[in-house]
């Protein structure tokens, strides 16, 4: 038993696994913050590029 119990302590594989979930969350917040700081401004640009390079071709 205290094999198995030294063998799971010194096991990283679960450790490597939550820091790279960690990461991932971490990430994922800070693209959520961009596109919501960012999301009103955006939407006015892509409608402009959107009206000058294809508008004229769809009408």
């Amino acid at each position: 038993m205290t094999s198995h119990l030294h063998r799971f302590s010194r096991d990283e594989r679960g450790a490597t696994m939550i820091e790279y979930a960690l990461m991932l969350c971490f990430v994922t917040l800070i693209c959520v913050g961009a596109f919501r700081t960012l999301g009103g401004d955006s939407g006015g640009f892509f409608d402009r590029v959107f009206n000058q390079q294809l508008g004229p071709a769809l009408r």
